[in-house]
């Protein structure tokens, strides 16, 4: 069995933060797509280990409405994505990486939907295709570069 790293085990006993420099449990509850702690919108970062999971997750939230999003692989603690969110759609620059720290794909969503240029590389950090999509996000053209 693996260990789990201290801060992995600090992330289950105290959960979230919020605003305050206090860091205090995870209490939240959702109504009607707004999240709230104790009756109140929550706005502050909230820390979850998903069960059955090897990655656990930042959420942020503002005034009850979530904003952005930052995964994790467990147990090392290395990022697996960053992104943000706008009226519950994912909404402006996207990355991912693999376990090993290299990128895996970025570009850009505009609520939900990709546009611009979209690149993919692979775990060894070599560009392997870019894909371009319009605003409405339909794809315009591929790119592919490895044979």
């Amino acid at each position: 069995m693996k260990k789990i790293p201290f801060y992995i085990i600090i992330l289950i006993f105290y959960g979230c933060q919020n605003n305050s420099a206090e860091i205090q449990p995870c209490n939240l509850q959702v109504d009607n797509s707004i999240t709230y702690s104790n009756g109140i919108k929550y706005s502050g970062t909230c820390n979850i280990i998903l069960e059955d999971s090897l990655l656990w997750k930042t959420r942020t939230y503002k005034k009850g409405k979530k904003t952005g999003e930052t995964g994790y692989y467990i147990p090392e603690g290395t990022l697996e994505y960053v992104g943000s969110e706008k009226n519950g759609k994912i909404d402006g620059d996207f990355i991912s990486y693999y376990r090993n720290g290299e990128i895996s794909i970025e570009g850009e969503l505009d609520m939900g939907r990709y546009v611009g240029e979209w690149k993919y590389y692979d775990d060894d950090g070599s560009l392997n295709k870019t894909l371009n999509y319009n605003k409405k996000g339909e794809k315009i053209d591929s790119i592919m570069h490895k044979q």
